[in-house]
């Protein structure tokens, strides 16, 4: 099958699973099974402490979160896998909160991160909310950064892939992770 007739039908089989064709969504979550259980892999690689998701928990999560969004148009393989990053980001900030509220604060404990493609240490922490709050910030800055940061750590994409992705030249897009890595590491020591 050429890429082209796969992108197509991937489109074809998320529009279908949207609509609530359950055949559909079992034939799309076969194709994509590995992309998405390896972003989920790789966000929950990164966590430190308190995630109690498993890959596959966190995998079928995000899936169903993307296959859910019945108003949402997915233009592509690569558009649907984005936003799959995006929801397991999301997971991972609703789990963090969660947490936060049933320890009502006194003392709670940050939910941590570590991943040096953002410019931290292997050494270094993150706060999962800190850092989602922070990539907010950077999306209302910069939507091309935020996207880079989110695909790259979110994503788990390479900058090649991060750069066809976005459709740039990868000087622009190393140029620009540059400058939210700058950016982030900033924000993040302020706080």
């Amino acid at each position: 099958m050429s890429e082209d007739s796969t992108h197509h039908n991937t489109v074809q089989l998320i529009q279908a699973a949207q609509a609530g064709d359950r055949d559909a969504e079992g034939e799309l979550w076969m194709l994509l099974l590995d992309e998405v259980r390896r972003i989920a892999h790789a966000r929950l690689r990164q966590e430190k402490v308190g995630i109690t998701l498993q890959t596959d928990d966190l995998a079928n999560e995000a899936f169903l979160r993307m296959v859910n969004l019945r108003d949402m148009a997915f233009d592509s393989r690569k558009h649907f896998l984005a936003m799959a990053a995006r929801a397991v980001r999301q997971i991972l900030v609703d789990q963090a909160r969660a947490r936060k509220a049933d320890k009502r604060g006194g003392g709670a404990a940050k939910e941590q991160y570590s991943d040096t493609r953002i410019g931290a240490s292997a050494a270094d922490q993150m706060d999962v909310l800190g850092l989602h709050e922070t990539l907010e910030a950077l999306g209302q800055r910069s939507k091309v950064q935020h996207d880079i940061v989110e695909l790259r750590f979110f994503g788990g994409l390479t900058m090649d892939q991060v750069a066809a992705h976005l459709d740039l030249p990868m000087r622009s897009c190393e140029r620009e992770f540059s400058a939210a890595k700058a950016w982030l590491r900033s924000q993040l020591q302020s706080e």
